[in-house]
């Protein structure tokens, strides 16, 4: 039914349940997950104002997809990086390039008031 699932995450507690979630799944269907984080940067007066390091999100990456491995599944891991607020549109770009069959995404369970505010990533995906 599932070829592969693509499981962005940002490591918040929210998008580590998806990976859980994304896990399962692909156990069950025999999956390939695709781990996806959006590094987020930023220009200002030419310096690049990242909020987290390159490192840290591979680090990210890394950590979800040896945890998958290790449990026997097929997964691997994806850095983009994208412009400050762009992180929604990276998804569907990594839906589109890697042919994806399902997306796991976690939210915080923010009302709609709040997500319109706020902004969030999975209500806009």
């Amino acid at each position: 039914m599932f070829d592969k699932i693509l499981v962005p995450v940002d490591g918040s507690r929210a998008s580590s349940r998806a990976v859980h979630v994304a896990a399962d799944l692909a156990s069950r269907f025999g999956a390939e997950v695709i781990v996806l984080h959006v590094h987020e940067h930023e220009y200002i007066y030419g310096v690049d104002a990242a909020p987290e390091k390159l490192d840290e999100a591979v680090d990210l990456v890394d950590h979800h997809v040896r945890s998958m491995k290790d449990s026997g599944l097929s997964a691997r891991g994806a850095v983009v990086s994208r412009p400050f607020g762009r992180t929604d549109r990276a998804i569907p770009d990594a839906v589109d390039e890697e042919n994806i069959d399902l997306i796991v995404i976690g939210t915080r369970g923010l009302s709609d008031r709040i997500r319109l505010l706020l902004g969030s990533v999975a209500h806009k995906v």
